[in-house]
């Protein structure tokens, strides 16, 4: 789930898993792992939010949801559009 989460935000990180090899399977795990595990972190919080049902709990897992998406949404564009700010 958190990989698929990252290759949204970066296709870089998706073309070099699709090419893993036993031989730099190590490497792409160590640069990668950090950042699955901030995504799966947030979920989890999240999910113990929701999981307590209350109105400030679910409230709360909403806001680290929606921080996720806007944070792959910042990656995405900044990718596709980042040439605008040097205009």
């Amino acid at each position: 789930m958190a990989l698929a989460v990252l290759f949204l935000g970066d296709d870089d990180l998706a073309d070099r898993w699709s090419q893993l090899t036993k031989e730099n399977s190590k490497k792409f795990f160590g640069e990668s792992q950090p950042r699955v595990k901030e995504v799966l972190k947030k979920y989890e919080i999240a999910k113990n939010h929701l999981q307590h049902g209350g109105g400030l709990d679910c409230r709360l897992a909403l806001i680290l949801l929606d921080n996720v998406a806007e944070l792959l949404t910042q990656r995405a564009l900044a990718d596709r559009f980042g040439f605008d700010d040097a205009m």
